[in-house]
């Protein structure tokens, strides 16, 4: 009976191990050789546990013991089938994680802040169809990983998967187009009557944070501020795609925060700037300003309006225009803003070109001239939430310093945002700059950090008529308007900068963050075979050896025992 028991238990333990072994790398366990062995294991199985009884009943005690490594293996065989039957079930019901670079990537501060922020339902429905390419599987899946992590961050979030094949009159109640098009899918961010669909599309696709952010902005809005751009004097048209003087970078990144853009200009007969202007913008001008044009920019701001001003620092090369400037002589007298006729120059780029950097340890120690004045991290402001989360490097060509004058008008307060590399300095000679392409450090000039950039808040006139203006007024002063053409718009820095600017202006808290990265990384997609081998590899092989290794050792033993 014992010589029984033990065929049975071994052969009942070789063949659950076969049939695991090829229903692993079958991935299934209709075929004959994966469920031929694994009946014949249960047969044996059922011979073991029925001589095992029997041998019990007869209380042979020492056949038991002599049986007892025997019993020890077919248990840990069998636990290793309840195991494997757990782990049948876990994946049966999609549990899974991410482990890649991508999927450990922790959201953005702006998405975080976006979705914390949600005060109404939004439903977000995935338009998927089920596809074969393992490609439009990855897509797909690493779409639900992310919105998986966004409703962490908020119960808010309402999300559904449909299937447009199956279900096509979901496809027209919320007129998805998109899934029209794409093989991968689309996603719908919806908001009460708002709206924004995200196609899926390419090879490497799946939701981008950054259009996922931006989309939510735009749903969440239930007014979309107007931003009024101030033309007729040379400014960046935000309209045209030129790489240096062009703005059709910024009004997109503008309009993806759920901003309105207008382009006006104020005439001797209309100098009033519009009641339903949110923030008017000045981003970069050839000539100076009138001064019907500056009269009615000191009512808008006087009511509490919003400014965002980005200087020419070439505007006055001309030092014949210096005496009949008007917008310089305003900005110190109105906003308390000296503009220096100057140009920094750095000479860890050799020219103009200066790096605004989060980190000035390369340079050592250094005095420096605003200690005190405010605390910064590096080139950035570290306390004002423009640039309190900046972090990324940003070259900027052509930058003129933005000096507080010390005894401020009544009302006005600085802020410090920017300010140069100590390497640099502030050169007066445009002439050698502009002709010669030269600048040498004189007496004079001013060795950096230099300001760069200056928020201003202003006591409004609570007496105006048009009392919804009747709060804190703001404007923000950079020395380079270049930052906004389709040239620097590509780095990110500058992004986060003129749209936390704008943010900030508007009181729109919830904007003012680090925005979302795009780029992904390019999937592994393996063979169906090399899924198995390595699938067999992760379960069954290690436990294998293990096995294999205390079998040698109990024959060794009782060998040479």
């Amino acid at each position: 009976m014992r010589a029984v028991r033990n065929f049975a238990g071994v052969a009942a333990i070789v063949l659950f191990a076969a049939g695991v072994n090829f229903l692993i790398l079958r991935e299934t366990l209709f075929t004959p050789a994966a469920s031929a062995p694994l009946i014949g294991a249960a047969v044996c199985a059922l011979v073991w546990f029925a001589a095992w009884v029997a041998t019990a009943a007869r209380r042979d005690r020492a056949s038991a013991g002599r049986g007892g490594p025997l019993n020890a293996v077919f248990a840990s065989a069998f636990m290793l089938g309840i195991c494997g039957m757990v782990y049948a079930f876990a994946a049966r019901a999609g549990w899974s994680w991410d482990l890649t670079q991508e999927g450990r990537t922790e959201l953005a501060p702006q998405t975080v802040q976006v979705l914390e922020s949600l005060t109404q339902p939004v439903e977000i429905v995935c338009f998927f169809v089920k596809a074969a390419d393992d490609r439009v599987r990855v897509a797909q899946e690493k779409t639900r990983r992310f919105l998986e992590r966004c409703q962490v961050h908020s119960g808010q979030l309402q999300v559904s998967f449909i299937d447009p094949q199956q279900s096509p009159e979901q496809v027209d109640k919320y007129r998805a187009v998109g899934t029209q098009r794409s093989l991968v899918g689309s996603v719908m961010i919806k908001a009460a009557t708002r709206k924004r669909e995200i196609p899926l599309s390419g090879v490497n696709a799946r939701l981008e944070e950054r259009d996922f952010t931006n989309a939510l902005i735009n749903v969440a809005r239930e007014t979309q501020p107007k931003l009024y751009f101030l033309m007729g004097h040379g400014g960046w048209d935000v309209q045209s795609d030129d790489p240096k003087h062009g703005g059709r970078a910024f009004a997109a990144a503008l309009a993806s925060q759920s901003y309105e853009l207008v382009q006006f200009a104020l005439g001797p007969d209309s100098a009033v700037v519009p009641a339903d202007c949110a923030v008017l913008i000045i981003n970069g001008f050839t000539d100076d300003l009138k001064e019907f044009e500056l009269a009615a920019i000191d009512q808008y701001l006087s009511g509490g309006g919003r400014m965002l001003l980005l200087i020419n620092p070439l505007i006055t090369a001309n030092p014949s225009l210096a005496t009949i400037e008007r917008l310089r002589p305003w900005l110190e007298s109105r906003l308390g803003l000296q503009l220096p006729t100057n140009v920094l120059v750095s000479t860890k780029t050799s020219g103009v070109q200066i790096l605004f950097l989060p980190d000035f340890s390369a340079f050592g120690e250094f005095t420096d001239p605003m200690n005190g004045i405010a605390r910064f991290r590096g080139s950035y402001n570290a306390d004002h939430p423009i640039t309190a989360g900046l972090d990324k490097t940003l070259p900027i060509t052509l930058v003129r310093t933005i000096e507080p004058v010390s005894g401020p008008p009544a009302g006005v307060t600085h802020t410090v945002l920017l300010r140069s590399t100590p390497d640099s300095w502030a050169e007066t000679n445009l002439e050698s700059i502009t002709s010669q392409r030269a600048a040498n450090y004189e007496a004079g000039d001013t060795r950096g950090p230099n300001p760069v950039g200056v928020a201003v808040t202003l006591q409004a006139d609570v007496d105006t008529a048009d009392q919804s203006r009747a709060r804190e007024a703001r404007a923000v002063v950079l020395g380079n308007a270049y930052v906004s053409t389709n040239e620097f718009m590509v780095y990110a820095g500058a992004q986060d900068l003129l749209l936390n600017s704008v943010a900030w202006l508007t009181a729109s808290e919830e904007l003012i963050a680090i925005r979302a990265s795009t780029g992904a990384e390019e999937p592994l997609i393996l063979t169906r075979d090399q899924q198995r081998r390595i699938a067999w590899v992760a379960s069954l092989g290690p436990v294998q050896a293990i096995a294999l290794a205390g079998a040698v050792v109990l024959f060794w033993r009782r060998r040479y025992r």
